[in-house]
């Protein structure tokens, strides 16, 4: 529990078997459970106040676009005690040719952000407390359940709280409307956002993470945590 909702990655596997005939374990119900108890192995103990001196939350927003077939990522961190910082990327055409075809891409779009930034930003993430927002409700619905039926995006969820975990990092999910979210401009038209260049934060044009295909991903699952992280 402390570690977020890292145990449900499980809930997939778990589900299957409880309703299902089989009693064998498929190779990628076998990598989840095996990645779950290398995750508890290696988790450290925790302090989590629960009085009013809690500590400040640092405030994550991110957005995507998919326009002219064109997915970008964008993304504002608010730490408590220093200046926000913001980046933008745009996502390889490789990456989103291992998806599911579908009209438009905003759904694993948004929520590749919670692999892509945390990879991007692990120094002011780290040991943070975060409420990250996200405009996008399947998003939002898929990265607080651990799950989702689509196995593209399942993949990437597995990934984002991997990560947190990797990164001690306890995030709370939460909707926000797209007029409210900061970084809509960033996600739409880069650092060329004319809101965005008269915000006094540092923002920057970051080129993509070299994340690993869906196929190689759950092929690692099995491998240490730390080692997932800088896939």
């Amino acid at each position: 529990m402390c570690s977020g909702h890292l145990g449900k990655l499980a809930g997939p596997a778990l589900t299957a078997h409880q309703f299902g005939d089989s009693s064998l374990l498929q190779p990628d119900e076998r990598r989840q459970l095996e990645v779950l108890r290398l995750a508890v192995l290696s988790s450290k103990p925790r302090d989590i106040p629960v009085h009013i001196q809690c500590a400040q939350v640092t405030r994550v927003y991110s957005d995507a676009s998919f326009e002219d077939g064109i997915l970008r990522l964008g993304w504002v961190i608010s730490p408590p005690t220093s200046m926000p910082v913001g980046g933008t990327c745009v996502v390889p055409p490789s990456v989103i040719a291992h998806w599911k075809p579908r009209t438009q891409q905003i759904y694993p779009g948004e929520t590749l952000a919670a692999v892509v930034v945390p990879a991007l930003c692990p120094t002011v993430l780290c040991n943070a407390d975060v409420l990250w927002f996200f405009d996008n409700e399947s998003a939002v619905s898929a990265l607080i359940r651990a799950s989702t039926a689509e196995p593209d995006v399942l993949i990437l969820v597995q990934k984002a709280h991997l990560q947190f975990n990797d990164l001690r990092m306890r995030t709370w999910i939460e909707w926000i409307d797209s007029a409210s979210n900061p970084a809509d401009g960033l996600s739409r038209l880069g650092l060329l956002d004319e809101w965005t260049a008269t915000q006094p934060w540092h923002v920057q044009e970051f080129s993509f993470p070299p994340l690993s295909d869906p196929a190689t991903f759950l092929a690692q699952l099995a491998a240490p945590i730390g080692s997932v992280n800088s896939g």
